[in-house]
């Protein structure tokens, strides 16, 4: 996506544009946002803040090894990376080595949510962004997020 202003002209990468939307979100309708929270079910995203805290949320898992981590402004999976690093000492290698591997790249992020409210919000804010977002106006569906 590139931004034209008066004076400059930049193009933001994945990574800057995953976190323009995950806070605008945030910012917008007052929502709780995660990333990778670390537990497979609903009752985690509760655990992690304060029980007098109502706001809506929504969360990706990222629990089990299956991280996500950004390098040079694409999301892998952490494992992946870590495990890259201590094979290839050399960022360029460890660079080569993750490019080469298409296991390791995160194709979709899917986040769950507990009101339709909070869904809608994420799909606006990720196609502002000029993402792809897969959902189908329900409960019952994740967030499908595609990362390019």
């Amino acid at each position: 996506m590139t931004t034209v202003t008066a004076t400059t002209t930049t193009t933001k990468n994945v990574q800057d544009r995953f976190t323009s939307a995950v806070k605008a979100s945030r910012q917008k309708n007052q929502f709780r946002v995660r990333v990778n929270v670390m537990g497979c079910c609903r009752s985690c995203i509760s655990a992690d803040h304060d029980e007098t805290d109502k706001r809506a949320y929504a969360y990706a898992f990222g629990g089990q090894g299956m991280a996500f981590t950004w390098f040079e402004g694409e999301m892998f999976y952490r494992e992946m990376v870590n495990k890259m690093k201590r094979r290839n000492h050399a960022h360029a290698s460890v660079r080569d080595a993750l490019q080469r591997s298409a296991s390791g790249r995160v194709k979709v992020v899917y986040f769950n949510f507990d009101t339709v409210e909070v869904a809608q919000s994420l799909r606006n804010a990720f196609e502002a962004e000029g993402f792809t977002v897969e959902w189908n106006g329900t409960e019952e569906q994740c967030v499908q997020v595609v990362m390019p």
